[in-house]
């Protein structure tokens, strides 16, 4: 056998990762930051074992990084970058080691095209090192399946990062024991010590965000479990539409009808004899799908929320595809032809409008203009304050607050909406209003993230006084893409603040 450097499809995608990685970090340089990068930037200011809405890892990747080099969009997602970069190698290398190198060099290409992993690879967020853990552990349990089981142990160390990473990696381990005990082949692996010890290895490093959450009353848990089950609605088939709709958009729709035939196919193959390796991916993709789809009957899915399953399943789709198991050939042809064409004309596009700012968008899709430009428009009002102590910033929302909290002139403390006595996710717990009290301040909302006590007297109920100033727009280009409103306040009063 000759070595994996020179075969073909590894010095091809070799070159094709370079060019991606190189094309990413421009953007990764040039563009502003997305609210969600410059929140878990913020969390690096308030080092901590684990944060209320998300594991460490994302922080603990930030901090070195923006240490080192200076905190600028560039450093914030150079983690993200790598992460990726390394997650497209565990695919192709999954791919060549079940079937062979065309498979993997298919499915790890396809990936990179992809709206829903290009967006995941230019972002430094809890997804980036998710998915290359949770793929990487998918690796080392194949390992574990066709060599030597002490390669759950490595399996084991990649599971715990990932559950660092984000909560939604509790569904490996779920699957894993599902394949193992449906799969005649290797149910007597559950009768060995290594996966329990591979396990043991997962939880001993997730254990910091447990003390956490036992120092806090379970917080995070119940954020994300229990109280999340309780904002359910009910049943809703608009919201069903709606999450397969934004997954469609995603994946492109030939690739999510794909991924519909390759789960119908691959569930009538399941209890076939000799097809362990289908199972295996099958396993590890399928139970999230499931779930998510029968959440989104009752709430919002978001749409990066089934991304670990995509990869399992589109490795198990571009090996269907290269069996040709459709009856007629031309469908195949027709198929493969046009995902291809579909997945880089997506790709193009999701790549062509940031640096169109003629192309109008809706605000809600682009959420990285105007940031920089409102962080002046706050510091030119913010020297209009003339009290003797030195005025704070609050917002409405922790996403305007992070972005506020990156680009504004020295980068001064910036609260949320804790200062009226409201939740506001992880500001919660770095808020303490004694030193801000008799102090004026500055109030930022807009429909981003809409202020709905607006003429409620909320304000005035916290400050001896409020006067409310200009709006000002943001453009994208020719286009008005978001308004902001902005108030002095003066004489802040604060409250009896407990801190969770």
């Amino acid at each position: 056998m000759r070595p994996l450097f020179n075969s073909p499809y590894f010095k091809t995608y070799f070159c094709l990762q370079l060019v991606f990685f190189l094309g990413r970090s421009v953007y990764a340089w040039i563009l502003p930051l997305s609210p969600q990068e410059a929140y878990y930037w913020v969390y690096t200011l308030h080092p901590d074992l684990s944060y209320f809405d998300h594991p460490p890892l994302t922080a603990y990747t930030i901090y070195p990084l923006t240490r080192l080099f200076g905190p600028q969009p560039f450093t914030i997602r150079l983690g993200g970058l790598l992460y990726f970069f390394g997650f497209g190698w565990v695919v192709f290398y999954l791919g060549k080691r079940i079937w062979n190198e065309q498979t993997g060099f298919l499915a790890a290409l396809l990936i990179h095209l992809l709206p829903t992993f290009s967006i995941t690879a230019l972002t430094m967020t809890p997804d980036g090192p998710l998915l290359f853990f949770w793929t990487l552990a998918l690796l080392l349990v194949l390992k574990a399946l066709q060599e030597n089981k002490g390669w759950y142990i490595g399996a084991g160390c990649s599971l715990g990062l990932a559950l660092l990473s984000k909560y939604t990696a509790v569904f490996f381990p779920l699957s894993l024991f599902l394949f193992l005990m449906l799969s005649n082949d290797h149910r007597r692996h559950l009768k060995t010590a290594y996966p329990y010890l591979g396990l043991a290895l997962a939880l001993l490093i997730f254990s910091p965000v447990v003390y956490w959450n036992y120092c806090h009353d379970w917080a995070s848990f119940a954020f994300q479990s229990s109280e999340r089950a309780l904002e359910m609605g009910w049943f809703s088939l608009k919201e069903l539409v709606a999450f397969l709709g934004s997954q469609m958009g995603i994946l492109t729709p030939l690739v999510f009808w794909g991924l519909v035939w390759t789960i119908g196919l691959g569930l009538r193959r399941f209890f076939h004899p000799g097809l362990w390796e289908e199972k295996f991916l099958l396993s590890q993709g399928l139970p999230l799908v499931l779930f998510f789809t029968a959440v989104a009957f009752r709430e919002w899915v978001k749409i990066n929320w089934l991304i670990p399953a995509y990869a399992p399943l589109i490795l198990l789709m571009v090996a269907y595809h290269q069996k040709q198991f459709f009856k007629q050939q031309w469908v195949y042809a027709w198929y493969a032809r046009w995902v291809w064409i579909l997945a880089g004309l997506f790709f193009v596009l999701l790549h062509l409008w940031p640096l169109a700012p003629f192309i109008k968008v809706s605000g809600s899709l682009d959420t990285t203009t105007g940031w920089p430009e409102l962080a002046a428009e706050v510091d030119r009002n913010r020297e209009g304050l003339s009290g003797s102590r030195e005025p704070f910033i609050f917002t409405w929302g922790h996403k305007t607050a992070s972005e506020l909290r990156f680009y504004l002139k020295g980068r001064p403390p910036v609260q949320a909406q804790t200062v009226l006595g409201k939740k506001a996710l992880a500001y919660d717990y770095w808020f303490d209003p004694a030193p801000l009290i008799g102090r004026d301040a500055l109030f930022v909302w807009s429909e981003f993230e809409n202020f709905p006590e607006e003429k409620s007297g909320l304000l005035e109920q916290y400050f001896e006084r409020v006067e409310k100033l200009r709006p000002f727009t943001v453009y994208r280009g020719p286009h008005p893409l978001r308004t902001f409103y902005i108030y002095r306040c003066y004489g802040y009063k604060g409250y009896a603040f407990t801190r969770p």
